[in-house]
């Protein structure tokens, strides 16, 4: 019988997410490895269209108030590298769900940021997010990115 039960959970977890035809996640991983770890900021137009929205904690940012946070971001962390500190960030993904239809697709998934100064762990933000991607000239980007702190709860 405990037999029966792996076999079942293998099964039903791999259903769990919708098959797709293209790889979303690997443009969410890729986006925030280049863009918000490495700061590479000039390639946000490859992963968001001109017209996209950023819904994060309340606020409604367009593609330019987008590139404004982020160079904000890189900014703040080259003024501590020049001042010696050694500042990083690291994203680790879990991807919820995910489905498509045509021309569009979206994504939910936990994001997970660690903010390192030095080599250590100063800060970890957890968001759940969502992601609603469109095909333009044959080309999967992100039209709207929605994030949602998560606040920790009590124990």
């Amino acid at each position: 019988m405990k037999h029966c039960w792996v076999f079942f959970f293998v099964i039903f977890s791999s259903l769990g997410m919708a098959q797709l035809s293209f790889d979303f996640e690997e443009i969410i991983r890729n986006y925030y490895q280049e863009v918000h770890s490495d700061f590479k900021t000039e390639q946000l137009s490859d992963y968001f269209t001109a017209d996209a929205l950023l819904l994060n904690d309340g606020e409604k940012l367009d593609f330019e108030g987008i590139q404004n946070l982020l160079l904000n971001l890189k900014e703040q962390f080259e003024t501590a590298q020049e001042n010696g500190r050694n500042l990083s960030r690291k994203h680790d993904i879990r991807f919820l769900d995910a489905k498509e239809d045509g021309q569009n697709a979206w994504l939910v998934y936990e994001n997970k940021a660690e903010f390192m100064m030095d080599g250590a762990v100063v800060a970890t933000l957890n968001w759940l997010e969502s992601a609603v991607f469109v095909l333009q000239e044959k080309v999967w980007k992100i039209q709207l990115l929605h994030a949602s702190l998560i606040k920790e709860k009590n124990k």
